[in-house]
């Protein structure tokens, strides 16, 4: 075994052979100098030099080579730390060393040079230390590079080597969870700019539908994302304005206008043309990367009126569908375009309350518990609700049948109570600007406007005659509602639509199986009803019609399960449940993926709890 005495003393004696100038046996000439050196030390620690012992040419007979593309300054370094075991880098020769060493297959110094770069590694070295990395393609530091891109990105888009990354490496670091970034603007920008291949002052210059879109946003000021949050309500209005009435004759008005000043921008571009269309393919692959329903609107609409988004029916759609996506109050489930980044001020998560007033919120991204202070007064009949990033919990005290239930707010850590609530057996759902109170007992919708200085409850219609509802959701501009029945001895369950503008109920087509526990969620495509028996069903719009249907998709368990509800997270659907066959308590079981998800887990609760949701909610300190 291997001492550092040992080593230390080795290091020392050939120190003393190179300084000596003892038993040379070989010569390096670089332009006019000849170093003197040892056959065996050159062999041992370069790859290049034994192979050239190695292959008996001229030079090997001679006792020297000619070194072509090595300063005699820098492999004097390379020597000194060959002979010495000193370490001679510097930022200053980094980079030359760094390409003789990997010249002359010296891998102990290669590992030196890339450990030197990546302790060097900062914003102002980040460029040059790039464009060596991947001249030397050193997977080593171009990793430490992606981290520390992800941890700088703002400086590092505004920055000419972006414009160079690869394509891997720019969809490697905006789809990205630790992506650290002040606002999502950045990265749908940085997106356009590297397809373009254009300064940032010249982004929204040319290939625009319209020339009011033309501006720079200001990056001296830092922007928030609460800023840019609070900000979306009154900006909202005027930009889908602006997409509903655009049309294909507006697309090339700027083109007929462009003055002296946009033609030698034109020039630039199509010097780039070849590259650009290259790039121009990946475009939609990149944008469905973005967090795009977290982008501002102002931003959002000047990249709508690009052309290159424009003509393309796919871009154009994921444009305003993320516009409407701001405009409307964000209940509940979160579409992929808006699952919030590690750095930002809000998580996805999933809620749900067991013993007694206790909450429990899964931060999904972390995959960790967060502690939420308990309500004293929800202790029984709980039921939760998410209005536009806010969580809201109904319920009564324990054992007092004449007390009413109330309606709290989850705000700065606390529960403040919002108003009285109408009956004891509810169900809560979010629409729009209300919170929809549905009395089980009494069969009667009531709502409340939470955000109102005084929230007052109002009724808003009546169950359907004899519905027993047991689940409620909505669904686009209806509320769907099932009942238990039973036929001939079979359990049953009847599905009612509710058109929320005209007030008029629809019977739809019963289900097989009981209602009981049935749950719904939704992912970027579609609703789905899960019922207790394991079947899956996805509403679906009936053609050239009005009407809704439901359809059966898979079945993902014959027996009857307890389910307290269900999210879905980048394809993957989470259902909570007492699922007792082979999955611990507190775990998760993956099960047979079917076609309309990717991946499907079961989560086991055999607690007693309210019903799960998911929320988009401040993080919790």
């Amino acid at each position: 075994m291997t001492t550092p005495e040992v080593c230390t003393q080795i290091v020392k004696c050939l120190q003393d052979v190179w300084t000596d100038k003892m038993l040379f046996d070989f010569a390096v000439k670089i332009c006019d100098e000849t170093i003197q050196c040892h056959r065996l030390i050159l062999a041992a620690c370069s790859d290049f030099f034994k192979a050239l012992f190695r292959s008996g040419m001229r030079e090997v007979t001679e006792n020297c080579v000619v070194l072509q593309d090595v300063s005699c300054d820098v492999f004097q370094l390379i020597l000194k730390t060959v002979y010495t075991g000193e370490n001679t880098l510097t930022l200053v020769n980094l980079f030359e060393v760094w390409r003789a060493v990997n010249r002359l297959q010296i891998t102990f110094m290669i590992d030196l040079c890339e450990n030197f770069a990546i302790k060097a590694i900062n914003i102002d070295t980040w460029e040059n230390i790039y464009s060596n990395a991947k001249m030397f393609d050193s997977e080593k530091v171009i990793k430490q590079l992606h981290i520390f891109m992800l941890k700088n990105v703002d400086q590092i888009c505004l920055s000419s080597t972006f414009l160079q990354l690869s394509f891997n490496e720019v969809r490697d670091l905006i789809k990205s969870p630790e992506l650290n970034v002040v606002c999502e603007d950045v990265v749908l920008e940085s997106v356009i700019r590297w397809v373009k291949q254009v300064p940032y002052h010249e982004l929204y210059t040319y290939d625009c539908l319209s020339a009011h879109c033309i501006s720079e946003p200001n990056r001296n000021n830092t922007v928030t994302e609460t800023a840019v949050v609070e900000k979306r309500q009154g900006e909202v209005t005027e930009v889908l304005d602006e997409l509903k009435h655009d049309s294909v004759k507006d697309v090339n008005p700027i083109i007929a206008e462009t003055n002296e000043n946009n033609d030698s921008i034109r020039d630039k571009l199509l010097e780039k043309k070849d590259d650009h269309l290259e790039r121009k393919q990946h475009l939609s692959e990149l944008v469905k990367l973005v967090r795009t329903c977290l982008v501002s609107p102002a931003v959002l609409a000047r990249v709508y009126k690009m052309e290159m988004i424009y003509e393309n029916n796919v871009l154009r759609d994921i444009m305003f569908n993320a516009s409407h996506y701001v405009q409307n109050f964000r209940h509940g489930q979160w579409p992929t375009a808006a699952v919030h980044r590690a750095c930002s001020e809000y998580i996805n998560a999933a809620v749900f309350e067991q013993r007694c007033g206790g909450f429990s919120v899964l931060d999904i991204l972390e995959n960790k518990w967060l502690t939420v202070s308990r309500c004293e007064y929800l202790q029984e009949n709980i039921q939760l609700a998410s209005f536009d990033s806010e969580l809201y919990a109904s319920g009564k005290q324990q054992n007092q049948p004449n007390e009413p239930c109330k309606l709290f707010v989850f705000c700065d850590n606390n529960w403040v109570e919002v108003v009285k609530m109408p009956g004891q057996n509810l169900l809560l759902l979010s629409h729009e600007q209300f919170i929809y109170i549905l009395n089980k007992d009494n069969k009667v919708i009531h709502r409340v406007n939470p955000k109102k200085k005084i929230p007052i409850v109002e009724k808003f219609t009546d169950f359907p005659e004899n519905a027993e509802v047991k689940h409620a959701m909505i669904y686009e501009k209806y509320f769907l509602i099932f009942c238990s029945e039973t036929h001939n001895g079979n359990h049953e369950t009847s599905v009612h639509k509710l058109d929320i503008s005209s007030k008029i109920w629809t019977k739809l087509d019963n289900l097989d199986g009981s209602a009981e526990h049935i749950i719904s969620f939704r992912n970027d495509k579609h609703s789905y009803v899960l019922q207790s028996n394991g079947s899956l069903w996805c509403i679906l719009h009936v053609p050239s019609s009005l009407n809704i249907k439901l359809n059966f998709v898979f079945k993902l368990w014959s027996s009857q399960k307890k389910l307290y509800g269900a999210y879905t997270y980048n394809g993957k659907l989470c259902v909570m449940g007492n699922f007792t066959e082979h999955v611990q308590a507190g775990h998760f079981r993956k099960y047979t993926v079917p076609e309309h998800i990717q991946s499907v887990f079961y989560w086991r609760n055999d607690n007693q709890c309210s019903n799960l949701i998911p929320i988009t909610m401040l993080k919790i300190h």
